[in-house]
C-alpha cells in the first residue's frame, strides 16, 4: 500500500520520497524523476512548496514506480503467503439489504433517511445493479445510472449519493478497493428568491389573521419569531417551554412520521422567546396534552402532524390574502428578518441549528425592497 509520495527539488532535479507499507512495515524509497517526466508545470508547483495535479506526467510516474516496488517486493517474498485474502465480495442485492439494517443502525438513521434509501435501492439501484458483484460496479455501471434523462437532477444526485455511501461503507469493510467517483449534478433553483419568504407586508397580513386564534398565532411566532422547522413544532412539548426564563429547548422532531429524540442535526438546541410569542404561550398553556400544539382525533388528544400545520397555514394565507406557502417559509422568514437586522451570519447559523453555515446563506435572501432603494440611492 502507498502510504504517501512526496515531490522535492534536490539540486535541480525533482526527487521521488516514497513511503510504502510492505509486510505491515512502512519502507522508503527515493528516487529521482527522470527529465521526460517533468513539466514546467510540476517543476514550478513543486518549487513554491505544491504537488504537481495528478495528470501530471511526474505523478503518473511515481504511482507506476510505486507499484513496480510493491510488485517486485511480493515476488521476493512469496506474495502468496503474505497477502491477506479478501473475503467473497457479495452480489450488489444482497449488500443492500445488510446496508439498510445494520449500516442505519451503526450510524443511527433516521427513519425518513432510511426511507430515502429504501426508495433510491428499489426503484433506481437494484434494477441495475441487483446481479453484480460490488467490485463489477464501476463508471459504466454508474452512467448507466446517472445519465437517465427522466428524472430530475435532485433525484439523481440522491441516488448518487445512496449508492456513493454504499460504495464507501464495503470499502471501510475491506470487501472492494477504493469506490470509483459518483459525480452531482448542479440543481437549478426552481423558485424565486421572493417566493421563499414572507416580505414584511405579507407577514403582518398573516400575523392580522393568526391573532384571531391563539393556537394558530403560537404555531406562525414559532415557525416565524423561533425558527423552529415544522417538525419540531409538532414535537414542542410544554416541559420544553419555560416561560420565566423566556427560552424553550428544541429536544425532539418528527421524521416520517416518526417522533426521534434528536432534531435535524443530531443535536439539541435552545431558542430565546421573543415577547410576543411568551406571551402568546402564556395565554395558549393548557393541561390537556402534552404538546404545546395538539389536535382531536377519533375522539382522542394528539399532536399535530405536519399535514395539518401546512393546512392550518394555507388557509391562514387563503384569509389573509396573501399567496399559499407551506410551513418551512415561516423558517425562511425568520432567517431573512434576522438578515435584514444585520445579525452576523454565524449567530444566525447558531439560532436556526444548522448544522453547516452555508445553509444559513439560502436563508439570507436579499429583499426586494433593499435592492430598489439600493438603486434609487444610485440615482
Amino acid at each position: 500500500m502507498v502510504r504517501k509520495f512526496k515531490f522535492k527539488i534536490y539540486r535541480g532535479r525533482l526527487r521521488l520520497d516514497l513511503v510504502l507499507d510492505l509486510d505491515g512495515k512502512q519502507r522508503r524509497f527515493r528516487l529521482l524523476v527522470p527529465e521526460e517526466h517533468v513539466t514546467p508545470t510540476a517543476y514550478r508547483a513543486v518549487q513554491s512548496g505544491k504537488a504537481p495535479t495528478g495528470r501530471s506526467p511526474a505523478v503518473r510516474w511515481a504511482r507506476e514506480q510505486a507499484q513496480a516496488l510493491i510488485e517486485r517486493h511480493e515476488s521476493s517474498h512469496g506474495a502468496a503467503a503474505t497477502r491477506v485474502k479478501r473475503p467473497d465480495v457479495p452480489r450488489f442485492a444482497d449488500f443492500a439489504e445488510r446496508f439498510t439494517t445494520e449500516y442505519a443502525t451503526l450510524v443511527r438513521a433516521k427513519p425518513a433517511t432510511i426511507k430515502g434509501y429504501a426508495s433510491n435501492l428499489k426503484y433506481h439501484l437494484l434494477p441495475v445493479l441487483g446481479t453484480l458483484r460490488l467490485d463489477e460496479i464501476g463508471a459504466p455501471e454508474i452512467t448507466r445510472i446517472l445519465a437517465n434523462r427522466r428524472y430530475q437532477p435532485g433525484t439523481l444526485n440522491a441516488v448518487g449519493a445512496t449508492l456513493r455511501t454504499m460504495l464507501n461503507w464495503a470499502h471501510e469493510l475491506g470487501l472492494i478497493g477504493k469506490p470509483p467517483r459518483i459525480r452531482r449534478f448542479k440543481v437549478p433553483k426552481r423558485k424565486k428568491p421572493e417566493e421563499l419568504w414572507f416580505d414584511d407586508d405579507e407577514f403582518e397580513q398573516v400575523l392580522e389573521v393568526a391573532r384571531e386564534d391563539i393556537e394558530t398565532l403560537v404555531y406562525v411566532l414559532l415557525g416565524a419569531d423561533a425558527g423552529l422547522r415544522v417538525g419540531e413544532i409538532c414535537c414542542l412539548r410544554w416541559e420544553d417551554v419555560d416561560l420565566d426564563k423566556g427560552v424553550l429547548w428544541v429536544r425532539q422532531n418528527l421524521s416520517d412520521g416518526v417522533v426521534v429524540d434528536t432534531p435535524k442535526g443530531c443535536r439539541q438546541r435552545s431558542v430565546p422567546l421573543s415577547r410576543r410569542l411568551a406571551k402568546a404561550l402564556r395565554e395558549h398553556h393548557h393541561e390537556a396534552h402534552s404538546c404545546v400544539l395538539y389536535r382531536i382525533d377519533s375522539g382522542r388528544a394528539d399532536r399535530w402532524t405536519p399535514h395539518v400545520a401546512t393546512y392550518r397555514l394555507h388557509r391562514t394565507c387563503k384569509q389573509a390574502g396573501v399567496a399559499r406557502a407551506g410551513p418551512h417559509k415561516l423558517r425562511h422568514t425568520c432567517g431573512s428578518r434576522l438578515g435584514a437586522l444585520n445579525f452576523p451570519q454565524h449567530e444566525i447559523t447558531e439560532f436556526l441549528g444548522h448544522a453547516d453555515p452555508k445553509i444559513t446563506q439560502v436563508y439570507l435572501h436579499s429583499r426586494t425592497k433593499t435592492q430598489h432603494a439600493m438603486a434609487r440611492a444610485l440615482g
